[in-house]
């Protein structure tokens, strides 16, 4: 994937999470054990958020791209965070932003996977 897009598509999933109310905490916060792509609050839940971007579904939808074990790298570097941040008592869920850039049209979908 064209890097450029990718990001296109992290601004973009950041701009939808705030017109639904989220506050952005991180972008593209790196750990010994990963990264994550969004770390956002709302309604005093904190997401750890993976965005996936394709300009066709040609070879899957975006969200399908994050497997099993990206989701274990996921939590392994939300934890990070949790303790970084003093965050211990605080809701915690993983999701996956798809975001969709096809022409003109675009389409971004959220996908919550787990609470922990």
């Amino acid at each position: 994937m064209n890097l450029s897009v990718g990001r296109l598509g992290e601004t973009k999933a950041s701009a939808y999470l705030e017109s639904l109310g989220f506050r952005i905490l991180h972008r593209n916060y790196r750990t010994k054990v990963g990264e994550i792509d969004i770390v956002a609050k709302r309604d005093h839940i904190v997401y750890f958020i993976e965005v996936k971007t394709r300009k066709s579904v040609k070879y899957g939808k975006p969200h399908e791209a994050v497997t099993h074990s990206k989701q274990i790298h996921m939590k392994r570097a939300a934890q990070w965070y949790v303790l970084q941040n003093k965050l211990e008592k605080s809701k915690l869920k993983l999701a996956v932003i798809s975001v969709l850039i096809n022409g003109k049209n675009e389409t971004i979908t959220v996908y919550e996977l787990d609470s922990f």
